[in-house]
Order: C-alpha cells, then structure tokens, then sequence
C-alpha cells in the first residue's frame, strides 16, 4: 500500500536595511492557509523580526490578513512575476514573445512617466501581438 501527501515548501526571505538577504524560516506544509501563514508571521515576531516594511508573494490564501495581524503597517503586493505570468494566460503562445518583451519595457522603464508611456503602448495594442486584455477581449492586432 502506499501513501501520498501532498507537502508544500515556503521560504520566507528578508532583506535588511543594508541590503542583506537572509533565510528567516523554511516551512513544509500540507496545504496553503491563513492559519499557518499566521502561525509563521508569529513565529518570526517571536524569533525577532520586529517589523516587515514591504512584502511580495503571490495571492496565497489568507497571506495578506495573516501578515497585517502580525505586522500591521506591512505593504502586501502581489509579486510581480507571478503578475506578468498571470498576464500571459491572455496572450496566444505565438504572440507571447513579443508581449514579453513589450512587457518588459513597462517593469524596466527607468521613470514612472516612461512605465505609463510603454504600458500605454501594450493596452492600445501597438506591439506587434495579438494580445488580449484580462477579460479576454482583443486589445490589438497586427
């Protein structure tokens, strides 16, 4: 007979004032809850971590709740690869290169006026694409 379950890894990295990376913790998990994630949000402010100024992931479940109740002033966004990858379900593979490469433009740009100028060439669909919106909508063509 065998048995199977599934088990997740997280690993939670921070990044101090100076710029240092550091592993805070390593957790193996059955299943992606709001309970865990506070469990280990405590479990940093025990070991700690006195506060958390900005934080990335993807939208786990209960994350953001569970990291406010512990560290309230935290800012939550959702990492922005798991955005862009998001953006890609609406681009046919034939035309995904070259969304992701205008993409890049938009996340590369050196000023905000220039990251608005290019994400404004992605909607208007002047790339050379058939991309869609997040509806599922044409939003340009060849």
């Amino acid at each position: 007979m065998e048995i199977s379950t599934s088990r997740f890894q997280e690993i939670v990295i921070g990044i101090d004032m100076s710029g240092y990376k550091d592993v805070l913790g390593s957790y193996i998990k059955e299943a992606e809850t709001g309970k865990f994630w506070l469990s280990a949000m405590n479990e940093l402010k025990n070991r700690g971590v006195e506060d958390i100024l900005f934080c990335s992931a993807d939208s786990l479940n209960g994350f953001s709740q569970a990291i406010i109740a512990v560290y309230p002033q935290t800012i939550v966004q959702r990492c922005i690869m798991h955005q862009i990858r998001n953006s890609t379900r609406y681009v046919s593979d034939k035309a995904n290169k070259e969304f992701m490469r205008e993409l890049e433009r938009v996340y590369q740009a050196v000023t905000l006026e220039m990251a608005e100028h290019n994400l404004e060439k992605v909607e208007e669909g002047k790339i050379n694409t058939q991309a869609v919106s997040n509806h599922g909508e044409r939003i340009g063509q060849n």
